[in-house]
């Protein structure tokens, strides 16, 4: 597992008082170059570590294995890590990086496992209808 940075042990401390006072969506929102995939992962492995499923969604087909790669980084064995893109639907794992656009697919969204926590990156494409439908 990784440290994290002074503002983002700010942010990951805000987003788990944000869930311990009842809210269910709270939000980060960091510059570019921050490390906002560091975060996620960071927040990943710590559900992971507790025994639950968690979903990362991402809407670039691009970002699937970087993020993959810093989930391994964080702590998350590779073989407890499925890749939903494509020609992989890898959904017996308990953390998943999603390809929102593979979820266009209704019968691949309704074999999506529910998580504990589901991470979307980039939430302001969320709105889209993929996201809507995944909600």
């Amino acid at each position: 597992m990784f440290t994290l940075r002074p503002y983002q042990t700010e942010a990951h401390e805000a987003t788990h008082n944000a869930f311990a006072r009842g809210l269910h969506r709270p939000g980060i929102q960091l510059p570019t170059g921050t490390g906002k995939t560091r975060l996620m992962a960071y927040g990943a492995e710590i559900v992971w570590r507790g025994g639950e499923r968690v979903n990362i969604y991402l809407h670039r087909d691009t970002l699937v294995d970087q993020t993959k790669r810093t989930l391994v980084l964080a702590g998350i064995p590779e073989d407890e890590i499925g890749i939903v893109k494509a020609n992989k639907h890898e959904i017996d794992r308990r953390c998943l990086v999603v390809s929102i656009h593979s979820l266009r697919n209704k019968e691949r969204l309704l074999t999506l496992p529910k998580p504990k926590l589901n991470i979307v990156d980039e939430a302001h494409v969320s709105v889209s209808a993929t996201y809507r439908n995944l909600y």
